[in-house]
């Protein structure tokens, strides 16, 4: 199997409904100019009564995984370092939250970003869907 450039690790703690946009915006064919061959998606999971299933991961392609971390904290912290020390790419993306949407050619541009420099750290900014910051709307039902 060949070794991927990038590992995109996605942190999901009861998100199954947030999980399918998120999922279905890392597949090959919703990003631009990249294979699936380029990179790995890593679903990484703390324990909660609404888990994602294998099925549900891995049947975006097969360069998704899914991994499950039994730990008592609802943090993501623990469970994306430890689904980091598992990455196989040479670079890594990580999601904290998996309710996210990536644009299409996200992953290319970050690959690109990366491999111009010889100390990377790419960022991009989040921006919510809706009149308002999701923190102001859910607050406002």
């Amino acid at each position: 199997m060949r070794t991927p450039c990038l590992s995109v690790i996605v942190a999901f703690h009861r998100m199954r409904r947030e999980s399918h946009r998120t999922l279905h915006s890392l597949t090959s064919e919703y990003q631009r100019g990249i294979r699936s061959c380029d990179y790995e998606v890593i679903a990484v999971e703390n324990p909660s009564d609404a888990m994602l299933s294998k099925d549900q991961v891995e049947g975006y392609g097969s360069n998704f995984r899914l991994m499950q971390m039994q730990t008592p904290s609802l943090s993501p912290a623990n469970a994306i370092n430890w689904a980091a020390s598992r990455a196989r790419g040479e670079y890594l993306m990580v999601l904290i939250d998996g309710a996210r949407i990536l644009s299409p050619g996200m992953l290319r541009f970050t690959l690109m970003a990366a491999k111009s420099h010889s100390n990377p750290v790419v960022s991009a900014l989040a921006w919510h869907l809706g009149p308002k910051a999701q923190q102001e709307s859910i607050r406002e039902g």
